[in-house]
């Protein structure tokens, strides 16, 4: 998403109609493109960049910073932030983290009519401190509030950032009904719905909240092939955080403890079925908590076309073979834990019966 913020060019037309036209000043428009040839410059010279960066106002400085981040050749670095003051340096930390602002192009001259509302310390076109403000309010659960400042933003990439982080926010209330106002922040954004919707199921997923309220409120709002992936892909990261609660299927819970109970080993080489039984000793003891929960699952068995071992979520949103059947199951999640840690498996791969576990090694040997 290209995060850019309207000159006062742009908004003198988003401001206009066809009965009483605003005229835009020449200066207006050389302005903007004097910013837009400081904002080049952060690729050439950032030690020149920031002496001249020091000159400007911190409305104009705010339009450069988000014109580099919605850049997807940019650097985007902790350095272009320190350029703010503090009341967007933070905010511009935060930004760095969400790579969707320069993966997923949206129409940087796109403008709506809105009505800006006024919001105590922000300036109207400040878009940063609105919705910082808004997110701040669904916090304190002023969700409608909330709502009318992200719709008042005339930049549409602004605000569909807003719906978006404030849809984010409200998904991580432990409260009924938290999931549902989510789902509709998330309905006001366009580019980046599939990632607003796969972002507050994974912070739906970390709540107490009933996994089957969870489950038919995925299931009433959104279709049913979308269904169908977000009910999975909210199994599977709660799976991270309750490996043993009895709505998670068996895939998923065999996902997570093997990867748990390899933490505690050393890297040896052992036949298949050495591991198993040594799992199997040791799952009554397990600590939930030695998994990191942010841990990046490495991509090394999605299939193109038509699947020839059947797969499930691993974790993510990548994927692992599974078997409806449990012992066999976790076999598989067994293998795909052991490569996932970079343990040796020569013995298995040696001693290897079923084919879908000899097809997992010698993919993921290709692929390191």
């Amino acid at each position: 998403m290209h995060l850019v913020f309207l000159p006062l060019a742009w908004s003198q037309l988003a401001c206009s109609n066809a009965t009483d036209p605003t005229p835009v000043s020449s200066d207006s428009i050389n302005q903007s493109e004097s910013l837009d040839i400081l904002a080049d410059k952060w690729k050439r010279s950032q030690n020149q960049f920031t002496l001249e960066m020091a000159e400007l106002s911190e409305m104009e400085r705010l339009y450069v910073v988000r014109q580099i981040l919605g850049s997807p050749k940019a650097d985007h670095s902790p350095r272009l932030c320190q350029t703010l003051n503090k009341q967007h340096k933070d905010y511009c930390i935060q930004m760095l983290g969400r790579s969707h602002i320069w993966d997923i192009p949206v129409a940087t001259d796109t403008i709506v009519e809105t009505t800006p509302i006024e919001v105590s310390d922000c300036a109207s076109n400040d878009v940063w401190c609105l919705t910082s403000t808004a997110i701040q309010d669904t916090r304190h659960g002023r969700i409608e509030q909330a709502k009318q400042i992200c719709a008042s933003l005339p930049d549409v990439q602004a605000m569909e950032e807003c719906f978006f982080q404030s849809a984010e926010q409200i998904a991580k209330q432990d409260r009924s009904g938290s999931l549902e106002d989510a789902f509709t922040f998330c309905r006001q954004t366009t580019a980046y719905r599939e990632h607003c919707h796969a972002h507050i199921i994974e912070y739906a997923a970390t709540t107490f909240q009933p996994p089957l309220e969870l489950l038919t409120t995925i299931e009433d709002n959104v279709t049913k092939q979308q269904s169908s992936f977000l009910k999975d892909y909210y199994l599977t990261m709660k799976s991270r955080h309750s490996p043993f609660n009895r709505f998670i299927p068996h895939w998923d819970k065999h996902s997570v403890q093997t990867l748990i109970f390899l933490s505690t080993q050393t890297k040896s080489d052992r036949s298949l079925d050495h591991w198993i039984e040594l799992f199997e000793t040791a799952l009554p003891t397990l600590n939930i908590y030695e998994l990191k929960r942010d841990e990046e699952i490495n991509n090394y068995w999605v299939q193109q076309g038509r699947a020839q071992h059947p797969s499930k979520l691993y974790l993510s949103l990548e994927t692992r073979p599974f078997s409806e059947e449990k012992s066999l199951d976790l076999e598989f999640a067994m293998v795909a834990g052991l490569i996932q840690r970079n343990f040796p498996v020569d013995t298995i791969k040696q001693q290897a019966v079923h084919p879908t576990v000899e097809w997992m090694i010698d993919r993921s040997r290709n692929k390191r």
